[in-house]
């Protein structure tokens, strides 16, 4: 009884462990929650996100010095010459609405932003207004002196936009930056901004992967979409960040199935034996049981 009672015991702490080692950072983390902007401080770093207009400011957590900022100035549509738009839409001037969601995990402090607002599309002939439904998802993590900015997009609901061929993401760039385009991704810092070099794309209700392509000029770094008539939605997600080759984002449902996993075979081998015994004490096949001895 004493065994079985030890057994059980191992196997309940293993099985909180996993729950127990998850805990959360110390106090230091907090987010202030305001109408804007929205600040979190976390670790190393203050980061202040513009809920009026999409940019993401990161600091030093001791001053107020600016180390990296990010504005999403305009979105384009083009044919040949970005320069030369047929078609924008001043980001700044949009009617934005946002959520935010943030937890303390083992992997640092984990910030989700999300933004959106129905996009006018201009000319200098004409507008089209409501083109489209433009949600931002910025993925913000931080730990001790690094962190994370993700960039997701998504535009649904789009309106036929005639000789166009592709659009543009025009943002602003502050600090001083590496830009690593083969690898989609700068560095400032100690801070690594990211996104995804494909894209998925809805025409009417067959779904395709698109290449994305960037480049940087003047501090002003464009992510370009290919764009035609026929063309519904662009899914353009960002969230597997990594910290070097060590993942930011763990997966937490594997980890209690792996437990488990341990905690069944642990029990196996450690109750099967003693239950082997007892059975093998008790059996009146035993012919070394009391029932045998005469």
């Amino acid at each position: 009884m004493k065994m079985k009672i030890l057994v059980i015991s191992l196997a309940t702490i293993l099985a909180f462990s996993s729950v127990v080692g998850s805990g959360e950072y110390p106090s230091s983390n907090r987010i202030t929650v305001q109408e804007n902007p929205l600040y979190i401080r976390a670790d190393g770093f203050l980061v202040s996100i513009d809920t009026t207009k999409p940019g993401v400011m990161f600091y030093s957590g001791n001053n107020t010095t600016e180390i990296f900022s990010v504005s999403y100035l305009y979105l384009f549509a083009y044919h040949d010459d970005i320069s030369n738009p047929t078609y924008y839409s001043n980001l700044s001037e949009a009617a934005w609405e946002s959520t935010f969601n943030s937890t303390e995990e083992e992997d640092g402090t984990r910030t989700v932003v999300t933004m959106s607002t129905m996009v006018d599309m201009k000319s200098d002939a004409s507008s089209v207004d409501d083109w489209g439904k433009l949600t931002f998802n910025f993925l913000i993590i931080t730990k001790e002196k690094r962190a994370q900015l993700g960039i997701s997009l998504k535009i649904e609901g789009m309106k036929a936009l005639p000789e166009v061929s592709h659009l543009a993401l025009a943002q602003k760039l502050q600090g001083d930056a590496k830009l690593i385009l083969d690898e989609n991704r700068m560095v400032i810092s100690g801070i690594n901004y990211r996104w995804e070099s494909k894209a998925t794309v809805k025409m009417g209700y067959e779904s395709m992967e698109s290449d994305v392509s960037s480049y940087y000029s003047d501090d002003v770094l464009y992510l370009v979409y290919p764009y035609s008539q026929n063309m519904v939605e662009i899914s353009h997600y960002s969230g597997e960040i990594e910290f070097g080759e060590t993942a930011v984002i763990r997966d937490y449902f594997s980890e209690i199935i792996g437990y488990g996993v341990g905690i069944l075979l642990g029990s196996l081998a450690l109750g099967l034996p003693y239950a082997a015994h007892k059975k093998r004490r008790k059996s009146p096949f035993d012919m070394d049981s009391p029932l045998y001895r005469k």
